[in-house]
């Protein structure tokens, strides 16, 4: 059984709402006086105008990368087919007539001889493209019938002339006056329903399964009256001020190309907004019966009008239907707004996760050589009980190191990079310490890898970085809930090194490589990226890794460009000292620390040797690190960078990575003993050497 219909519940912030600049212009739309008569052209004199501002910002209002527009560039054209097929369905018996128009590209006032093909369409009748007509029914069951329009005949799928599909049930409510204008039908054959919750989710039928695929895509949409597609995944939304704000969601990137961007005002005097797709607006049911074209241009940001600066007349008497819909693919818009899918580069021996969750446990995920995530909990890390690894079930071909992050239910949630489409697919267990819920697909088109990290509020949030260098995140919209579609953060020229993401407060920080070769760092309040800063002086590569220290400022650590490892420490004017290089050591990847149970600063990294080294501060706050040791008295070789992370439970800190034949490995580190302290070795002498005991694993199957 299908869900498809309004639902009540809890209503979700809506945080990521973004709105552009205050420049606008000003046009008209002309209403006219009445008329009663057949839909036929007819001039009737003036008797009011009504504002439409629009917002005239020369980029769209996120801005977007590539999708920004700057003044000088072409304006976008439009492609339809030879004729739109308009389903008009009569009040009140619910006669269904098919008009064409034949010339929606300009909106002349040319219409072919119009036909009835159906009668009780008495729901909620919503076109779909290439000729598929939909109609949500007010029976018991809700139904929602999908038909088939040929061009001369309905399509007929059985022997008895059944001449419709019931593809969903449960779609009650869509028929209500509050509803019938918030469910929409894009050129992808995708719906939009903007439900009783404030909620708007995207929701696609797969014929091949006869199953919808359903996502919560934005939330705060309570305040709308009136949603239209016009164009795959571009939705423009009413308010019943009469507010006009233009959306586009691109479902196979699961990004937000452009959000709540203001589009116009007085947008109420219709009782209906269609679309044939290519930006193109049809309104009809005002008080004068007219039906009005209106074509927006994206690149150039404005609306096309007819001469005297209104919106084009192309019919009359249109405002005693109970639905006008077209086929929303039937136009298509010169401008590709899909974003292309980026070839992923392969990481065959990327570091591993750690993750220590509330309950004291230590989560460790990596991808293994057979491209799949392996997933591990270590419950006691001084157990002599082996703890197994298993790979995480359905998803394959990814690469690179996995997230993870705890859903505030405890739930351990795993998100990894596909290698052969650039998608980031997830899995969460669907109770704390248990199965794996099954494989969901985040989209993306990255080239980074993700990285999850959760908030004070105990909400996870994503990150990556596009082709463009762009910074994209996701943000859960309520604790436990799916991570709503990316969003474009302020950002420009990152490299595809997988970011750095540490809580601090009720914030986030985000370190990030720039293609310039310095390290900067933002701060995320709320889901949204502040202004960045510079971490200058060092010539960097990799990733850098940043422990939060007690006062909230960050220590970061990083490899230069001459295989040295610095550190630098935050201030409350940002960073400006000089980076401090930890010497004795060529590094031959990225480092790791954590902030141990002793106060103290340590961190590992892989030599040029390929063994695994570490090093702390001689003491809590010191300036001073002891000399670099290798931690498995070189028995084993690595293939990997190491991971640290702090155990207070167990007061005492590990190191994961894998060996040369990608078995994984972990390290206790178990201080040594201090020494007794001289009047001269209390000025000279090295803090102790630690040992370093092996944790017992065991090597996965698979």
């Amino acid at each position: 059984m299908t869900t498809g219909g309004i639902r009540s519940a809890e209503r979700s912030r809506n945080d990521l709402e973004l709105i552009a600049g205050p420049i606008y212009h000003t046009l008209q739309i002309q209403r006219r006086g009445a008329f009663v008569g057949t839909r036929t052209p007819h001039a009737r004199s003036a008797v009011c105008r009504v504002l439409i501002a629009l917002l005239a910002a020369p980029a769209l209002a996120i801005g977007l990368g590539t999708q920004s527009v700057a003044a000088a560039d072409p304006v976008d054209t439009v492609d339809c087919h030879s004729n739109v097929s308009v389903f008009l369905s009569e009040a009140p018996a619910g006669d269904l007539w098919l008009y064409h128009h034949l010339d929606p590209e300009n909106g002349t006032f040319n219409w072919d001889q119009k036909q009835q093909i159906g009668n009780g369409w008495t729901g909620r009748t919503i076109a779909g493209p290439n000729g598929y007509v939909y109609s949500i029914t007010d029976n018991a069951t809700g139904d929602l019938r999908r038909l088939h329009w040929t061009g001369s005949a309905w399509d007929t799928y059985d022997a008895a002339g059944t001449q419709y599909q019931v593809i969903g049930q449960w779609w009650n409510g869509w028929t209500s006056p509050q509803f019938r204008n918030r469910v929409a039908v894009d050129a992808n054959g995708d719906f939009y329903t903007d439900e009783s919750d404030g909620n708007l989710y995207w929701q696609h039928y797969d014929e091949a399964s006869k199953t919808w695929t359903r996502r919560l895509v934005d939330t705060g949409w309570g305040g709308y009256d009136h949603i239209v597609a016009a164009g795959p995944g571009i939705l423009y939304a009413r308010t019943p001020s009469g507010d006009l704000f233009r959306y586009v969601y691109d479902a196979g990137s699961q990004r937000w190309l452009q959000k709540k961007k203001p589009s116009g005002q007085g947008w109420n005097m219709f009782t209906q907004i269609f679309s044939p797709g290519g930006d193109i607006l049809y309104g009809r049911g005002t008080s004068d019966a007219k039906l009005l074209w209106y074509r927006y241009q994206m690149n150039a940001d404005k609306w096309i009008t007819a001469n005297d600066g209104t919106g084009k007349v192309v019919g009359y008497g249109w405002n005693t239907e109970l639905d006008v819909t077209a086929d929303p693919g039937a136009c298509k818009l010169s401008t590709a707004l899909t974003p292309a899918r980026p070839a992923v580069t392969a990481q065959p021996h990327a570091s591993n996760t750690l993750l220590r969750s509330s309950n004291g446990y230590l989560q460790w995920a990596y991808t293994n050589a057979n491209g799949r995530p392996t997933y591990a909990e270590i419950r006691d890390i001084t157990s002599v009980t082996r703890s197994n690894f298993a790979a995480v079930p359905g998803t394959t071909l990814v690469t690179g190191p996995p997230a993870l992050g705890e859903n505030a239910d405890g739930r351990i949630q795993e998100l990894a990079q596909g290698t052969n489409n650039a998608e980031f697919y997830s899995n969460t267990q669907s109770t704390p310490g248990n199965a794996w819920a099954g494989d969901t697909t985040l989209g993306g088109f990255m080239v980074s890898p993700p990285t999850l990290a959760r908030s004070s509020d105990s909400t996870l949030t994503a990150f990556a970085v596009d082709a463009q260098g762009q910074l994209w995140t996701r943000q859960q919209a309520t604790k436990n809930g799916p991570l709503l579609p990316w969003l474009p953060q302020p950002s420009k020229n990152i490299t595809a090194n997988q970011l750095t993401v540490a809580a601090s407060g009720n914030n986030l920080r985000v370190v990030a490589l720039h293609t310039d070769g310095v390290f900067r760092t933002a701060t995320v309040t709320q889901g949204m990226v502040g202004a960045w800063t510079d971490i200058s002086g060092l010539a960097g590569t990799g990733t850098a890794s940043a422990v939060v220290m007690p006062d909230s400022t960050l220590q970061v650590f990083a490899r230069g460009t001459d295989n040295q490892i610095y550190t630098k420490r935050e201030t409350s004017t940002g960073f400006p000292g000089a980076w401090t290089v930890i010497p004795g050591i060529t590094a031959a990847g990225s480092p790791s620390a954590t902030l141990g149970p002793d106060g103290a600063l340590h961190v590992g990294v892989r030599a040029s040797d390929n063994y695994i080294y570490t090093t702390g501060q001689q003491a809590p706050g010191a300036a001073a690190y002891s000399a670099w040791q290798e931690i498995t008295d070189k028995t084993t070789l690595t293939s990997t960078d190491p991971t640290l992370v702090a155990m207070p439970d167990a007061s005492t800190w590990v190191v994961a990575f894998r060996s040369d034949l990608d078995v994984p490995k972990l390290r206790r580190n178990q201080p040594a003993a201090p020494a007794a302290a001289t009047p001269r070795s209390q000025s000279t002498a090295q803090a102790p050497r630690s040992t370093f005991v092996d944790v017992p694993l065991n090597a996965p199957t698979n």
